[in-house]
């Protein structure tokens, strides 16, 4: 994983975003998912996944977002 963005929607409030770079949360994504309350969507968008054989950023797979939605 090279990398993407994650947006909290969460009720009466402004959406915030994070870029996140690599497969695993960074400090500011981590504190972002440790703030989910009930009724917040997180947006996993703008996915980009690097294969081992592939060096130029030009070659990374843009993959599908998605949505979570807290309960």
């Amino acid at each position: 994983m090279a990398g993407y963005s994650v947006v909290r929607v969460p009720k009466g409030i402004d959406p915030v975003e994070v870029t996140n770079h690599g497969g695993v949360y960074g400090e500011r994504t981590s504190k972002l998912i440790e703030e989910a309350t009930s009724g917040d969507a997180y947006y996993f968008e703008g996915i980009k996944a690097k294969l081992p054989n592939m060096q130029d950023e030009k070659e990374w797979k843009n993959l599908k977002g998605f949505v979570v939605k807290i309960e």
